[in-house]
């Protein structure tokens, strides 16, 4: 994939934002999404869970390619989220209860849910930003879904799935640890959020939500607090920058 990236010329060039100093490929994204869908389909992953993925890889290639407007990005990624939480969708029996376990009314519940995941998803894209941080926080979260499943019996199926996430992301660090010989992309950042935000969802319905809080932990803060910050500030919060935390601190 990364010779092909090549070829195509679908580089990342360095500019102010960069902190890499020679163009990388972009897009191997494309190796981790298909062999993450391929495994989950064998491990009895729900087919609307999968398409909902594809269709957002999609898009997301479209726009490493060549930016695509952020409205046709955004009603892709929303209609893939709708889909999950429509009545008599997918989360009616793959989630086990309520995700705010019965404080909020069961239409509140899953538009909320439903807001949470388009956010992950869109925080995982943004906080993409540096050699191989992507793929140590799909690990993080994947292997310790799996892990919970040891004290978790009920958790077995989402720890499979876990454990197949982490496997895709463990694959492609071999190139992207630092220096990066290739970036995810948008065709890789955006579906994974998408996948771990919706097996932590899943997580919370199940009752264990204080684990679906902690393991993504420090992109929900750092990611949260930059978008309130920018917010705050009057910026749009939808454009590339490089305001995170992690970000300031490596340029320190």
């Amino acid at each position: 994939a990364r010779y092909v990236l090549s070829a195509a010329q679908l580089l990342d060039q360095p500019n102010e934002r960069s902190n890499h100093e020679i163009p990388v490929p972009r897009g191997g994204g494309i190796a981790v999404t298909c062999a993450a869908i391929a495994f989950l389909f064998i491990a009895a992953t729900p087919n609307l869970v999968l398409w909902a993925t594809a269709g957002i890889a999609i898009i997301s290639f479209l726009d490493d390619k060549g930016d695509v407007d952020i409205r046709w990005r955004l009603l892709i990624q929303v209609l893939a989220v709708t889909l999950l939480f429509l009545p008599h969708s997918i989360a009616d029996w793959y989630f086990a209860g309520p995700v705010f376990q019965g404080l909020l009314r069961p239409l509140a519940d899953r538009l909320l849910a439903g807001l949470m995941l388009l956010g992950f998803m869109n925080i995982f894209n943004f906080m993409d930003g540096i050699d191989g941080i992507s793929g140590v926080e799909a690990i993080g979260i994947g292997t310790g879904i799996f892990i919970l499943t040891f004290f978790a019996p009920h958790l077995r199926v989402l720890g499979v799935e876990g454990l197949v996430i982490s496997a895709a992301a463990l694959a492609f660090l071999v190139l992207n640890w630092h220096p990066a010989r290739l970036f995810l992309g948008d065709v890789g950042s955006v579906p994974l959020g998408f996948l771990l935000g919706y097996l932590l969802l899943a997580m919370a319905a199940k009752g264990d939500w204080a684990a679906a809080l902690i393991l993504p932990a420090y992109y929900l803060t750092d990611g949260g607090l930059t978008l309130l910050k920018r917010l705050l500030s009057g910026q749009k919060i939808w454009e590339a920058h490089s305001e995170h935390a992690y970000q300031r601190a490596v340029r320190a």
